[in-house]
């Protein structure tokens, strides 16, 4: 049994030779990847980064909201095929709107349920409707922006 042990070792030796000590500087011995590494990590982004990088999104979309161009190009769309499932109509192939058949899951339809109920539908660029799902969805975007790193930052210390 000795023997076969020993064939073994001398066989990973040669398979993954050790790296000799004198061939790295004393600083990079360190063990990589502490916990205390990616708590530091998720700190300093909640503390510092995500207000600072939640401000400038704001900023930015809320510019956009007011100056961008709108292109109205499928939101009309979802709002027609959201109607026709709040009609009765639950065979997706029958639900069509100006662009095109309905081709989002259930909860794309709930959502924009919601806002047909609420906005209404129309489908010109100067209508009232745009703005307050646009902003409602800035909200969403913005809570998915702040949510998401420290989440997964966190994963990644469970992982250690």
């Amino acid at each position: 049994m000795d023997l076969l042990q020993n064939l073994q070792h001398s066989l990973m030796v040669l398979d993954r030779p050790q790296t000799p000590s004198h061939a790295l500087p004393p600083s990079k011995t360190k063990p990589r990847g502490s916990k205390q590494s990616h708590n530091a990590v998720v700190e300093f982004y909640l503390r510092h980064w995500s207000p600072i990088l939640l401000s400038i999104e704001f900023l930015l979309n809320v510019w956009f909201l007011y100056t961008g161009p709108l292109h109205p190009i499928d939101y009309p769309t979802y709002l027609v095929q959201a109607r026709q499932i709040r009609l009765g109509e639950t065979d997706y192939a029958k639900i069509y709107g100006p662009t095109g058949p309905l081709v989002y899951p259930g909860g794309h339809v709930i959502i924009f349920s919601a806002f047909e109920r609420l906005f209404g539908i129309k489908g010109d660029s100067n209508w009232g409707g745009y703005l307050p799902a646009r902003c409602i969805f800035l909200i969403l975007q913005l809570l998915q922006t702040y949510v998401s790193p420290p989440l997964f930052y966190d994963k990644v210390d469970r992982n250690d």
